[in-house]
């Protein structure tokens, strides 16, 4: 699978270090935090509430679309939770791509999500590739399974710890 190289490479670099995460993403992926961090002024000013999703911050909006800044992932309120794992997904390529993040990840995929509505939409075409059929999407999608699964698995094994030590 083409995904793997990325996936060992995020374990090796992130782990499920939430030090890690927040200084990359404030580093190296301030361009797109940055964006993320003006978009999530506006949603508290005007009256959004943010909530937490693994490591990112989330703001509900309207619509059933989703997108990610940095550390901000922006989706509609009725939206599924593979949309969340997907966005942050995307926070995750941001720890990774750095400063190459918006020409290599957020131009694209924003482009193409729009030729796509367009095209079912207004053109009332059939699409013939899936989301994820091209690179970027699919791993944010790999990326941000990965990344709860191991956080999961390490939450579980500090609660079985927990549950074995002697008071």
């Amino acid at each position: 699978m083409r995904n793997k190289p990325t996936r060992r490479r995020t374990e090796n670099l992130l782990g499920t270090s939430p030090f890690l995460f927040y200084f990359l993403s404030f580093t190296v992926g301030l361009p797109t935090t940055l964006g993320g961090c003006i978009l999530a002024l506006i949603m508290l000013i005007t009256g959004h509430k943010p909530e937490r999703f693994c490591r990112a911050v989330c703001f509900r909006t309207n619509g059933n679309s989703g997108m990610s800044l940095g550390v901000f992932i922006f989706v509609g309120k009725r939206c599924r939770e593979e949309l969340l794992i997907h966005e942050f997904g995307h926070s995750v390529q941001n720890c990774l791509y750095g400063p190459l993040m918006p020409f290599v990840v957020n131009i694209p995929s924003f482009t193409r999500f729009h030729y796509r509505r367009f095209k079912t939409k207004f053109l009332h075409k059939r699409l013939l590739t899936g989301y994820e059929d091209i690179w970027f999407e699919a791993e944010a999608s790999a990326l941000g399974r990965d990344y709860i699964k191991r956080l999961n698995a390490k939450a579980r094994a500090v609660c079985d710890d927990n549950k074995n030590a002697q008071i």
